[in-house]
């Protein structure tokens, strides 16, 4: 039956106490497995950062999963935090706040985060979240399409004054609607290209939206010409 291993080689390992009668002095210390060994002594072969290794038997390794600099969310407060020191013998760790202030905690009083991750994902709710970040890209929209909503309210006045059937309101045909859906769209493409004429930083192209939309309407008004026959 092939052997299995709890750990991978390029983990980080830190050796515990049950290393101590053998190994007294790297009980505490981090280091990298860097070989998986098939004897019956020995599981891993561990290096450190001084350059020197030795061979461990699993049970005298345990996983590194803090380390300075790493961020996590403090479980009792719900705050964000760094660790600055690890003393895995005793599990503990100690960190700083966001205010500066440092604590010496258990590690099981935090949680471990992402890199990415920042005091406000830490303290707001799950759709607070989420509101926010509909938001931001409701922003990179806005930039890039110039307050279309606003333009393409000016454009349909001018379009739709020949329309006017009392002062508020508007009498247009049925076939207009159509054409006034697919209308809007192309406009937002061209408030699009008057915000960015040069089109750099652009992922999309506006110029191939219109010429799409153009292909939609031109099949509109020959599926309507057919179902008038």
């Amino acid at each position: 039956m092939p052997r299995t291993y709890k750990y991978r080689i390029g983990d980080l390992v830190i050796v515990n106490d049950k290393a101590g009668y053998d190994l007294p002095n790297t009980v505490g210390k981090i280091g990298t497995i860097t070989e998986k060994l098939n004897n019956i002594s020995y599981d891993y072969f561990v290096q450190f950062d001084n350059g020197n290794g030795t061979k461990f038997l699993e049970s005298e390794l345990d996983r590194l999963y803090y380390t300075p600099g790493q961020k996590a969310k403090h479980k009792i407060n719900e705050e964000l935090v760094t660790v600055t020191y690890v003393d895995y013998p005793n599990k503990q760790v100690e960190v700083m706040f966001d205010n500066g202030a440092y604590a010496v905690v258990g590690m099981l009083e935090i949680e471990k985060l992402e890199e990415s991750v920042t005091l406000e994902d830490v303290s707001m709710g799950k759709f607070q979240k989420l509101a926010n970040d509909i938001g931001a890209f409701t922003d990179k929209k806005n930039q890039q399409y110039g307050s279309s909503v606003d333009a393409t309210y000016k454009m349909i006045q001018v379009l739709m004054e020949r329309y006017t059937y009392d002062e508020g309101q508007y009498l247009i045909p049925k076939e207009l609607l159509q054409h006034l859906l697919l209308t809007v769209r192309v406009m937002d493409k061209q408030n699009r290209i008057f915000n960015n004429p040069s089109g750099k930083g652009d992922s999309e192209s506006p110029w191939k939206d219109v010429t799409g939309y153009g292909l939609i309407g031109i099949d509109m008004v020959e599926g309507n010409e057919q179902n008038k026959q």
